[in-house]
């Protein structure tokens, strides 16, 4: 998987966490093999190959579109992504995560509506779906609706109580709303892993770590995850200094964070949702 942490991530890993089909083998399997392993141009050769023969059965035609759709996801090709989610929801109507990998699509590429409808069906298929809220909340933010994304974010932070990104953005979600929510905070922190990223974040809105330990945490990994944990960093502090009325420090560090956050990032819409309110 790409070293990215988004959205799109948050949805993805659930996708590919938890293959459904037990009969897979040839191509297909060579596939799942090579993605595992991170080797994508390899995954999706094999993939199109197991297309192309026309032994798979419908069941498998829609497991390989939607492995095939999840890589070029994460590879940002969203059209790409887009067009084989259509395939696997052709085949299998009912393919919940298929809605929701498309709507990760749509929404990367700032296509709120088509996102939001694709996150809507996912719900109505499968009312347990966490991440199809945590994409809804999100959508929701990005439009200002803070009191409807933090609806979504609390039934999210329900289905998965140990969601570090969830606790996070229902808590900013509430502050924006004009909820005082520090004891509801606290409580949802206690469920997670606070030494695990992004959690010295969450430690820094509960007053427990300085915005230079936040920092040096953010640090703390391979040259290839350096990007994404600045960008998390800026937009994190960047929203902690709007909630404390620091809007001149704010606003510099959601513009670092729109500049550096990676496209596919939902931080780097969030920033520039919010730099775009600073205008109005």
């Amino acid at each position: 998987m790409l070293s990215r942490i988004s959205i799109l991530a948050a949805i993805i890993i659930s996708l590919i966490a938890s293959p459904s089909y037990a009969k897979q083998g040839g191509d297909m399997e060579l596939g799942r093999a090579a993605q595992r392993q991170g080797d994508y141009d390899q995954a999706v050769n094999s993939y199109a190959n197991a297309l192309v023969s026309g032994s798979l059965s419908t069941e498998d035609q829609a497991s390989t579109f939607f492995h095939r759709a999840n890589i070029y996801n994460l590879q940002g090709k969203y059209e790409s992504a887009i067009q084989d989610y259509n395939e696997v929801i052709k085949l299998e109507p009912a393919f919940v995560k298929a809605y929701a990998g498309r709507g990760a699509a749509h929404e990367s590429q700032n296509e709120f509506t088509q996102a939001m409808e694709d996150f809507d069906q996912a719900i109505k298929i499968s009312p347990d779906f966490g991440p199809a809220y945590y994409g809804r909340g999100h959508i929701n933010f990005a439009l200002g609706k803070y009191s409807t994304a933090a609806s979504d974010f609390e039934t999210n932070l329900k289905l998965d109580p140990t969601h570090a990104y969830g606790a996070l953005w229902l808590h900013i979600d509430k502050v924006k709303s004009g909820l005082d929510d520090k004891k509801e905070f606290k409580r949802n922190a206690a469920n997670l892993d606070r030494l695990k990223w992004p959690g010295p974040i969450i430690s820094h809105y509960l007053g427990q770590a300085s915005e230079e330990e936040v920092q040096q945490a953010a640090m703390q990994v391979p040259n290839t995850l350096t990007q994404n944990r600045i960008c998390e960093f800026n937009y994190y502090i960047g929203e902690y200094k709007l909630m404390q009325k620091q809007k001149n420090e704010a606003k510099t560090m959601l513009h670092q964070a729109a500049e550096l956050c990676p496209t596919g990032f939902f931080e780097r819409i969030a920033a520039n949702a919010e730099l775009q309110r600073f205008t109005k």
